[in-house]
């Protein structure tokens, strides 16, 4: 999926990456797939305050969701939040260069 700058660097990183919670979350789920419930256990988290955290991630294409036995399993999607830093710099370094000129 391509990004697109302007609607999604301020959206993800305004709403998403920009909430400390949410930003646990994600280290969290970097190593190792977790349900909600683990998650809310390891961060000693409201499990309400888990779910809709893990929700907004997963809307975003933050998180990956898989279903084992019926279980619903979250893991980071580094790939895309990698994609989200490299663009934000691509953003800065050319803000830097209209600057110089």
């Amino acid at each position: 999926r391509d990004f697109c700058l302007s609607r999604g660097l301020g959206d993800v990183y305004k709403r998403q990456l920009g909430d400390k919670g949410r930003r646990d979350i994600i280290r969290v789920l970097r190593k190792e797939a977790m349900t909600m419930q683990e998650v809310a256990h390891r961060l000693k988290v409201n499990s309400g305050t888990v779910f809709r955290n893990i929700n907004s991630l997963y809307n975003a294409e933050l998180l990956i969701r898989e279903n084992h036995g019926g279980h619903f399993f979250y893991r980071s999607k580094i790939s895309y939040i990698q994609t989200i830093f490299d663009h934000m710099m691509e953003f800065f370094r050319d803000d830097d260069l209209a600057e110089e000129e």
